[in-house]
């Protein structure tokens, strides 16, 4: 295989197209993906068993929303799929793992795109207010929430972070409207526990 950034793939991608604070994103032009490969020394887990278990517990997470976002009238495909390739542990530091989903080339996310939002067709509101349901169904049901602002390699201010969590339709990097208007939740992560430790600003 060739490397990137350290891990072994199959195949180059044609060029890198984004980045987190955890992950570096490529893309491949032909198949219209992207792989999200997590940056050297982050989301290392102790064994394969334990990397499966955060892949279930992702997909049961991205299951509850798109039953959810659908019955709250959103369009099916709102809540992306995505598969994880584990990757074959080079030294005893863990075991780490990416995700590969479909590629929406011309996709904005909501970050960007401002009051523009307002202008959206009227089925890709109900679409985004279906998100946004779904996760206070969710908080109300589990008291669990789902981070649908998600991470820039930016730096914040506490009052920042705060204001985009509380604000997400004008803040989310996690959901984005492709070209033909469609909202597109594209990352995000697993059920977090409102009770967990560590997620004041959330």
């Amino acid at each position: 295989g060739n490397e990137l950034e350290g891990v072994s793939v199959f195949k180059s991608p044609d060029r890198k197209v984004g980045q987190s604070r955890e992950t570096d994103v490529y893309g491949y032009d032909d198949e219209r993906l992207v792989i999200k490969v997590p940056k050297t020394g982050t989301k290392v887990v102790d064994s394969v068993n334990t990397a499966m278990s955060e892949i279930r517990n992702y997909e049961a997470a991205r299951e509850l929303i798109a039953s959810l976002i659908k019955a709250n009238g959103g369009r099916s495909g709102v809540a992306v799929k995505q598969t994880a390739v584990i990757h074959d542990p080079k030294d005893d530091r863990g075991v780490s793992y990416s995700r590969v989903q479909e590629w929406y080339q011309d996709a904005k996310p909501l970050a960007e795109m401002g009051v523009e939002i307002l202008k959206l067709p009227r089925q890709s509101l109900i679409d985004l207010r279906s998100i946004f349901t779904a996760n206070l169904q969710i908080y109300r049901e589990k008291g669990a929430f789902l981070d649908l602002v998600g991470s820039t390699t930016s730096k914040r201010s506490k009052p920042s972070k705060i204001v985009k969590h509380l604000f997400p339709i004008f803040y989310s990097e996690n959901i984005v409207i492709d070209k033909d208007d469609v909202p597109r939740l594209i990352d995000l992560g697993s059920l977090n526990n409102i009770n967990t430790d560590n997620l004041a600003t959330k």
